[in-house]
């Protein structure tokens, strides 16, 4: 039987890092959308604006929709500069 004192302890898993920092989620926002980023993310997603900014300040957690959203918007981003650039 599994009590308090026998459990498991939840040992955060090894993170990928580049160049030694973690990138967090209002990094990634930023870099998609360095203008309105909530207004964006809010616009992307289908939430309303203010629990976009939560997510960017890290006073709760995003769902796994919105870090898609902002990957998208890069890769979107992305692709469009390649093509200008060719």
């Amino acid at each position: 039987m599994i009590t308090k004192q026998n459990r498991p302890q939840n040992k955060d898993k090894p993170v990928r890092r580049i160049n030694g920092q973690r990138i967090t989620f209002a990094e990634l926002a930023k870099f998609a959308w360095p203008v309105k980023t909530g207004a964006n993310l809010s616009y992307v997603t289908g939430y309303d604006v203010r629990t976009c900014r939560r997510w960017i300040y890290e006073e709760t957690k995003p769902p796994a929709e919105a870090l898609a959203g902002i990957i998208a918007e890069i890769m979107r981003c992305y692709g469009l500069a390649r093509v200008v650039t060719s």
